[in-house]
């Protein structure tokens, strides 16, 4: 293993490569693999990223940042989410196929009565326009979720907790600055669970948990031009329930989704305690059962294991990274760690671990993981004693 640590000048960012091959570190690491690792770029703990049309990522946080993917920062600007601390959870942004950026933000308020949920688009080239408010707090709606349909047009998803911790999630059309309230789904989500809504070519996924005992993950999909939206999704609705570790109860949830192909995505989530698993999802094919990919993350304050998942566009080669839970004094603390499949998960080689100390914050921080072009990119918050910030690994497969 070679390891090539360089700082730059007048720089805060931190990047290392490290070049990992068959030898002595086989059981460690895949053989053939490299790895790069920015430290950091951009402050804060919570943020969302996504491909933009002409292959750059776009990260979104206490900022707005664009990368090349080849490890670049390009443009940052000063716009972005306020909320950031270990008790909110991550912002949510979409873009369309023109190219324009769609951002959902909370403002005011606090994570138990709720905030005021802002709209936000920015045109190719352009500035954010005005906010335009989605909805007046709510209790536990800091979660959310945003898909770009087109030029100032957007699907927004926010929950709302009216029994103790459970409730609806409630569907927006946003057009031409104005937002209308489509209806609401019920029994999918309880408070301190991820949503997820992505877009996937001509369709859009929502996913979200439900970590009751006897829980489960629902992904529901429908066309972006559904005249009754609800009721497509209502259609197309899968209720996934992986097995609960032995002598825990069946806690589930924390979805994590990824866009794969045109209406299809990747979906890694968790049960209790420590365990994380994938599932492949693929229009009008009934998913297979879903695979185990770590056994033993340990315990975190809301019992799911953080974690998330990309695959190559035909599914074949998966990365799957996760934080390892450090009880104690580090509650929330813990390496990110994360294991390699070439069989379309029929398989995963063995776990390495790609940073020492990532930030969970009792589960309301995430991970992101997409790939583009045979890498993938591992986005996460560092703990505070290194510094905190966002960082950023670069994983490359060397076929």
């Amino acid at each position: 293993m070679r390891i090539t640590t360089v700082l730059f000048p007048h720089s805060s960012c931190l990047l290392v490569w490290v070049l990992l091959a068959a030898g002595s570190c086989a059981k460690s690491y895949p053989a053939e693999t490299r790895f790069h690792l920015q430290l950091p770029i951009l402050e804060g703990q919570q943020f969302d990223v996504e491909w933009m049309p002409d292959g750059r990522l776009v990260l979104f946080g206490s900022q707005t940042v664009w990368l090349d993917p080849a490890g670049t920062i390009l443009d940052r600007e000063a716009f972005g989410d306020p909320r950031q601390s270990s008790m909110d959870m991550p912002p949510s942004i979409g873009v369309d196929p023109q190219g324009g950026l769609h951002a959902v933000t909370r403002e005011g308020g606090d994570w138990r009565n709720g905030h005021t949920i802002l709209y936000h688009y920015r045109s190719p080239g352009d500035a954010w326009s005005e906010a335009v408010e989605v909805v007046a707090p709510l209790p536990r709606n800091y979660t959310v979720g945003v898909v770009g349909v087109g030029p100032e047009e957007a699907f927004v998803v926010v929950p709302e907790a009216l029994e103790n911790v459970w409730g609806p999630v409630h569907l927006f059309h946003l057009k031409n600055d104005s937002a209308n309230r489509l209806g609401s789904i019920e029994g999918i989500w309880r408070a301190d669970n991820r949503i997820e809504f992505r877009r996937a070519g001509s369709r859009m996924l929502l996913a979200a948990g439900l970590n009751d005992p006897d829980g489960a993950t629902t992904v529901l999909s429908a066309p972006i031009d559904a005249s009754d939206p609800l009721a497509a999704f209502a259609s197309d609705r899968l209720r996934l329930q992986p097995p609960a570790k032995p002598g825990s109860d069946a806690r589930r949830g924390f979805p994590f989704l990824t866009a794969i192909a045109e209406g299809s995505a990747i979906l890694a989530h968790g049960t209790q305690t420590g365990r994380l698993f994938i599932s492949l999802l693929k229009p009008g094919t009934p998913p297979p059962d879903p695979l185990l990919v770590f056994d033993d993350l340990g315990a975190w304050h809301l019992s799911i294991g953080c974690g998330g998942a990309a695959a190559t566009r035909e599914g074949r080669t998966i990365l799957a990274a996760a934080i390892r839970s450090e009880l104690g004094d580090q509650l929330g603390h813990g390496p990110l760690v994360a294991r390699l499949s070439r069989d379309g998960g029929k398989s995963f080689g063995s776990e390495w671990t790609l940073h020492p100390s990532a930030d969970n914050g009792e589960g309301r921080v995430r991970i992101r993981v997409l790939e583009g072009g045979g890498v993938f990119h591992v986005f996460f918050a560092r703990t505070p004693d290194l510094g905190g910030g966002i960082g950023w690994a670069r994983v490359l497969m060397d076929d």
